[in-house]
This record gives C-alpha cells, sequence and structure tokens, in this order.
C-alpha cells in the first residue's frame, strides 16, 4: 500500500528579533551522526567531546575549534596500555579525565586546549569493565559521571539482577573506597550546594499512568550522600518521564532542568517552580554523560546529542512568538533549515496523538493545542475533510512552494490541492511491500520476470514440475508459505488498484475472485520451507 504523509499548514505570524547573546556554536551535521559524551568549563573555556576529538569554545567566539583530534574506540589494547579519554571532569579547579572505553580515570592537566594525562588513578570497577584476548572494554558504561567535593559518582544499570534499574555509586578518590547507593529511580545527577546533589528521580517500572494513558512526570530532588537519601522539591513541569537534561549554578543558586525544547529555571526564591527561561531545538538529550548544562558568567551552556546551544536564560527575553510543529519528530534537515531562523523557536509536539480527522478537528476548533504546523499521514487522516472544512492555509502564495509542488507527479499534486488552491505541501511518500527481482538469475534461467500478478502466479505453478530439477539451488520466491504469501501480496495489489482508481473497496469483484482462485489452486507443499529459526544452520540456509 502506498502512503503519503502530506504537511498541513495553519495561518502563523511570526514576529520578533534575534537575541544576539543566544547562539548554536556548531553548524547542524546533514550528513554525519554527532556523538558527544560530555563537557567541561576549564579557565573560561567550554571543553567538550565530539566524534572526532576535543573541542574548546570561548563564550562570545563565533564558533568552537578542534584542539585536539582523537578517533573513537571501542576497545582499548591492553598491552599498550594507550592514554585516551572520551570525559573531562573539572571540580574546584582539579580536572580529571575519563575513558569511557576502558574505564580508566586520569588526573588531567589543560594548557592552551591541550589535555595531558597523569598517571591512572586505581578504582575498583571489575564489575563494569571485561577483557578479552588482551582487550578491555566497559561492559556497563555509566549513563552520567559527576566529579563533586573529591567524589566521582556515576549513575549506572544494575543488568546483573536483570532489572536494568539505576543504581549510583561513588568512589572517594583520596581513598578509593567504593560506595553503593539505595536511594532508587535516580535518573539524572548534577552537583548541588552543602554537599549535595541534585537528582531527578523517575520510577520506570510503574511510569505509565493507565488513567491518563501517558508517562508519568518526573521529580526533582535534593540527594543526600551522607544519609542515603532524596528530599523531593516538586515535579518537572512538562515532563514524561525522565529524558532532559540537569544543571546548578553555584554561586547565583540556580537549579536548571532541559526537556523538550525548553529550558527551565528554579531560583532561591522557590526551588520548587520552574520558570521557562529559553528553547533549546534539541529533543536528544542521550549520550552526553557528564556536564550537560553549565552555567556561564551570563547564561548558561547546554550541551545535547546534536549541538552545544549557548542561551542567556533570561525569561525577560523569550520571544514573543514560537513555531509549534506536530506530527513530526525532527531531523537534520528541519534542524538545518531552524538554524536559519535562530529567532524563531520550534517545538515539537511529539507526544500528542489525533487517531481520527473529527478528534484532529475538535483540537483546531478548541485552539488549547496552540500548534501551527500539523504533520499529517493521509492513509490514517482524513485530511480532505479537514481542508474542505477550512482549517488548511491557502499556500499558493508562495512562489517557491508552488514551483516545488509544480515538479512531483500530479497525483501527489493534486493530494493537496482544493478548488485550485494549494492547501498541503508533500513531504515524504514511501511504498509498503515490494519484490525484488534478481535480473542475472532470470538471465541464467531464461525466464521473463512477472510483470504482473497473474504472471508470477504461473511461474510458481510451473516451478516444480517444470525448473526445480534444472535449477536446485534456485527458488521462485523466497517464502515460508508460498499461498499465505501470494495471498497477501494479492490483497495488496488490489486495495492499491481501487485506491488508485478512486473506487470504494470491496471484494465482490470479478477481478479479485479471479486472483484469489488462481492462488487457490496452487500446490506449493514442494516449494514451503520449514525453517526452524533456533538453528543457525536453517536460518542462514533460508536466506542464503
Amino acid at each position: 500500500m502506498k502512503r503519503f504523509v502530506w504537511l498541513l499548514a495553519l495561518l502563523m505570524l511570526l514576529t520578533g528579533g534575534a537575541l544576539a547573546e543566544n547562539r548554536d556554536v556548531f553548524p547542524v551535521e546533514t550528513e554525519d551522526q554527532v556523538f558527544h559524551s560530555g563537557m567541561a568549563l576549564v579557565d573560561g573555556q567550554l571543553l567538550l567531546m565530539r566524534n572526532d576529538g576535543l573541542y574548546a569554545y570561548t563564550p562570545g567566539q563565533p564558533e568552537a575549534e578542534l584542539v585536539m583530534p582523537q578517533d573513537i574506540a571501542a576497545m582499548v589494547n591492553m598491552e599498550e596500555e594507550t592514554k585516551r579519554f572520551d570525559v573531562l571532569l573539572a571540580d574546584a579547579g582539579q580536572v580529571y579525565a575519563f575513558d569511557l572505553m576502558a574505564g580508566r580515570l586520569y588526573p588531567a592537566t589543560v594548557a592552551e586546549g591541550q589535555v595531558t594525562l597523569g598517571e591512572r588513578i586505581q578504582l575498583d570497577l571489575s564489575d563494569m569493565v571485561e577483557e578479552h584476548d588482551n582487550f578491555t572494554f566497559m561492559s556497563e558504561r555509566p549513563e552520567e559521571i559527576l566529579l563533586h567535593n573529591g567524589q566521582l559518582y556515576m549513575l549506572i544499570r544494575n543488568y546483573r539482577d536483570g532489572s536494568g534499574a539505576s543504581q549510583l555509586i561513588c568512589f572517594d578518590l583520596a581513598s578509593g573506597e567504593r560506595t553503593t547507593f539505595q536511594t532508587p529511580h535516580i535518573a539524572h545527577i548534577a552537583s548541588y550546594k552543602d554537599g549535595k546533589l541534585l537528582a531527578v528521580l523517575f520510577d520506570a517500572e510503574n511510569g505509565y499512568d493507565e488513567r491518563t494513558g501517558k508517562v508519568r512526570p518526573a521529580m526533582l530532588a535534593v540527594f543526600d550522600p551522607e544519609s542515603d537519601t532524596a528530599a523531593d522539591l516538586g515535579l518537572l513541569t512538562d515532563s514524561e518521564g525522565a529524558d532532559g537534561l540537569l544543571g546548578y549554578d553555584a554561586e547565583k543558586d540556580i537549579i536548571y532542568t532541559a526537556r523538550h525544547g525548553k529550558l527551565y529555571r528554579r531560583t532561591a526564591q522557590d526551588m520548587t517552580q520552574d520558570e521557562l527561561v529559553g528553547y533549546v531545538p534539541s529533543n536528544q538529550f542521550w549520550g552526553v554523560v557528564s556536564g550537560s548544562i553549565i552555567a556561564l558568567e551570563d547564561g548558561v551552556a547546554v550541551l545535547t546529542g546534536n549541538n552545544l546551544y549557548i542561551r542567556d536564560a533570561d525569561p525577560a527575553k523569550l520571544p514573543a512568538h514560537t513555531l509549534t510543529i506536530y506530527g513530526n519528530y525532527g531531523d537534520t534537515a528541519h534542524r538545518a533549515a531552524q538554524s536559519l531562523m535562530p529567532e524563531v523557536p520550534v517545538l515539537l509536539r511529539d507526544r500528542e496523538y489525533f487517531s481520527s480527522a473529527q478528534e484532529l478537528g475538535q483540537a483546531l476548533v478548541s485552539g488549547e493545542n496552540m500548534i501551527d504546523v500539523y504533520f499529517l499521514d493521509y492513509s490514517f487522516i482524513d485530511v480532505l475533510n479537514l481542508m474542505k472544512k477550512g482549517y488548511a492555509h491557502d499556500l499558493s502564495g508562495s512562489q517557491r512552494l508552488q514551483e516545488h509542488v509544480d515538479k512531483l507527479y500530479p497525483m501527489f499534486k493534486e493530494a493537496g490541492m482544493l478548488d485550485g488552491k494549494l492547501l498541503m505541501v508533500p513531504v515524504e511518500t514511501s511504498i509498503g511491500n515490494t519484490l525484488t527481482a534478481f535480473s542475472s538469475r532470470f538471465e541464467q534461467t531464461g525466464l521473463t520476470i512477472p510483470q504482473t500478478y497473474a504472471q508470477l502466479i504461473e511461474l510458481v505453478a510451473a516451478w516444480p514440475d517444470t525448473y526445480a530439477e534444472q535449477y536446485p539451488d534456485m527458488k521462485p520466491l523466497q517464502a515460508n508459505d508460498y499461498r499465505q504469501e501470494l495471498m497477501y501480496l494479492g490483497l495488496e495489489l488490489y486495495q492499491n488498484l481501487r485506491a488508485y482508481q478512486g473506487q470504494e473497496l470491496h471484494y465482490d469483484d470479478p477481478l479479485f475472485r479471479k486472483m484469489m482462485a488462481a492462488m487457490d489452486q496452487l500446490d506449493t507443499r514442494d516449494l514451503d520451507q520449514k525453517v526452524d529459526y533456533s538453528s543457525m544452520e536453517d536460518i542462514e540456509a533460508f536466506f542464503s
């Protein structure tokens, strides 16, 4: 079945100027996947690890500089004792470097952007590091690492008991003593005052609320390592689950959190209430294990899986308008476009779902969702009905959009038109099940590639008696059950034909009866291949 996804654009008035204090440091990568592992503030410079090495960024400068190239490694050779690192950790003037691949910690010195590693500090990570054939690697990598008051904290997942529950452990760097804390459900950690930590708590096992049909919100808390207890600071605003980032400004006593494209703060006046102070165009928060939010002299630095964002974090400078999008999770092309209009924060409503045009129409009428751009799947939503009711904005006045749709196949363009007006722009199309023909095999046998369903049926019917003995290493189809495979193929082809012809779907039709009758007459017992999926030999034989 062909599946079309369309963009339904509603009228939106965007105003406001670009904020000079805000900056997306790196250009958007449209081809290569970007990985950030951590960030530290050292002597006024932000030092962060990317795919290709260590970058230094001085706030106020136009771009970051690659100062130490380094390849990504999966394992480290034990015999070579290669010193490398993925994360820099800084606390009270002390800098350390951690190797996420081998589980090694080093004291570090930083001069002119170059990091020099000292002698390795011995930590008991034997339950998290494995050694095979002279190579060592961390089998249980920490999700977050924090250096605070001479203690190295690691947030890990306990897979040894099969639960995968989060667990906080700590190493005293002076003595090497290891402590395992018992406070459950810790999802994120950050430094805090009085020797304590900030923590985001979320019970993933009971995180889904069946009554509301949504994931429960996470809790912000203060964790006391001395007593191994957590004191709640209230639920996080607009949170579903623990996705997000956490940081603390010790000088100004401000807690920062980021989630769903928004940056929040809590001040000393009320540490239980979130205040929106900025926007971060990213929902990719995984992978950053240290220093995700760092306070600067004027604002904050936010490191996500996509980019490094500098934000002034001033609620008085928030833009008057945002662009809210439904039905799309964002990709590199969208982020590239977004970087060209930094004055307009783009928010993705990726936690909502409208199951019908009626449900969507009710949301549009009520205005409670405040959505500006809709990505709608034509196979699930009656988009034509929405257009007829006047919900879509007329895009015909845009020369660039009109030129774009004029280049498309007529069937695509027409689906976005109504009464000569352009109301939708096609942005994605996909094809359902397809069959791939190996032309070299057909040339070898002298057979013609089937062009119709009937011709495919004829080939399958003739194979056992006519071709099987001559070509014992070949099969007409790669299928366990030929009749079932051909039945579903016939159903899909017929459904697509009726949709293409604009006819109502029903199966009391001579053509469909003829297709199913031809399939039903097949005897494929000699062709059906029984596969034991517990046997690698059977699996390899089937797919070879």
